[in-house]
């Protein structure tokens, strides 16, 4: 395991902690209470620049939501939805998804529409909102 710092919008720092302590179907995820905020990614990802952005994107959120992301996030499928097509989004503008835009596309859309985000969408509703946003 190893971790780095990062900022958000250049001033919040984040702890990015590269561990494979995650499940099989997870590059990483971001967690944040009050100000006690870190991110994990599985060390394969290290040099994703794409899933790093996606995570932050995240924490950027929980700003916007004055720390109170991670409640709406999980109380409220239109929060999700729209947090993690948002996430999506940018990541699809970051290697190595730019070399592959439409590989990356197709399965950004498959994980959305997996059981675990609880989203309820098809994998084509999914396509349609990273394509052209909500």
């Amino acid at each position: 395991m190893s971790f780095k710092w990062m900022r958000v919008y250049k001033v919040l720092p984040i702890l990015i902690v590269y561990t494979d302590r995650m499940a099989d179907d997870v590059g990483g995820f971001f967690f944040g209470f009050l100000l006690i905020w870190w991110i994990c990614i599985k060390p394969k990802y290290r040099n994703d620049q794409g899933l790093h952005v996606h995570e932050l994107i995240h924490a950027k959120q929980h700003v916007r939501w004055i720390g109170l992301m991670l409640i709406f996030y999980w109380l409220f499928r239109v929060v999700r939805l729209k947090s993690e097509v948002e996430a999506y989004r940018k990541q699809l503008r970051y290697p190595p998804a730019t070399n592959h835009s439409t590989r990356y596309l197709a399965m950004y859309a498959r994980f959305l529409a997996k059981p675990r985000y609880r989203l309820g969408i098809t994998e084509k509703h999914a396509a349609t909102l990273l394509e052209q946003g909500l």
